[in-house]
């Protein structure tokens, strides 16, 4: 199965999730709230994501443009919409690339793997068993996404960097490799980034809230990071130092 037919087996993952499961609701809110984000890290997020989207839609109108968009606009509308989405995808590359790298940086003391970080894999962020597992800043499941990001997205900005500046003694045998990268390295991220926007948004409740104010409610924090609203509270260690694979059972809900 080639990435492409992955992205639409994501999408259909996440329809069934929906229908099946739900939301993951919040299973108390106090009405108190405690900072998750500054307004740095917010705006940046969202230049990052805007930016990413606008790269998406431009990206992928390119590559299946002859195949999806023409019997719908025409090649006369699909030429005009090409004309228009190359420059736009092609000068917003770099910004998009200088904030990722910046968010990356920003984000990478928070996405060190931790010992307790085992016991959230394996109960799936509390889906197996009862319960909430112990979780810092980020859980386990949202430092997968980042190294994802880390590893996949610098491959991908790179790949489109040669593509960007093809006078740079790039071959033309380099070249057809570089696009492959680019293609498949950024339809792998697309898909990754769809369960993020599902999960960030109405697939659990209380991150988007986080996102757009910077404050989350006290019950989301103990529910799904207890150990960095812990020490948020005046823990007396940090959470990576605290937690362990078997950790005490107050480190969750």
């Amino acid at each position: 199965m080639c990435i492409r037919d992955s992205i639409i087996a994501v999408l259909i993952a996440l329809l069934a999730k929906h229908i099946i499961k739900g939301k993951d609701k919040l299973e108390t809110r106090t009405g108190r709230t405690v900072t998750r984000w500054s307004a740095f890290e917010r705006v940046m997020h969202w230049y990052v994501a805007i930016s990413f989207i606008i790269l998406g839609i431009t990206g992928l109108s390119l590559i299946f443009g002859r195949t999806v968009l023409i019997p719908l606009l025409g090649k006369e509308g699909f030429a005009a919409w090409a004309a228009l989405a190359k420059p736009v995808h092609d000068y917003l590359a770099l910004p998009f690339a200088a904030g990722l790298v910046f968010i990356l940086v920003m984000w990478f003391r928070h996405n060190i793997p931790r010992a307790y970080d085992l016991q959230w894999l394996k109960s799936l962020g509390g889906a197996i068993g009862d319960g909430h597992p112990p979780a810092g800043f980020f859980n386990a499941g949202e430092k997968v996404f980042y190294w994802l990001v880390f590893f996949v997205g610098i491959t991908m900005t790179v790949s489109g960097f040669f593509l960007l500046f093809p006078n740079l003694g790039t071959v033309r045998e380099s070249m057809q490799f570089w696009h492959i990268i680019h293609l498949s390295t950024g339809l792998l991220i697309i898909g990754v980034a769809l369960g993020h926007m599902y999960l960030g948004s109405i697939g659990t409740e209380g991150v988007l809230e986080g996102m757009v104010s910077g404050e989350v409610d006290e019950g989301f924090a103990k529910q799904h990071h207890s150990l960095w609203y812990e020490e948020v509270k005046g823990s007396s260690k940090p959470a990576e130092e605290k937690a362990a694979p078997g950790a005490s059972s107050a480190a969750t809900t």
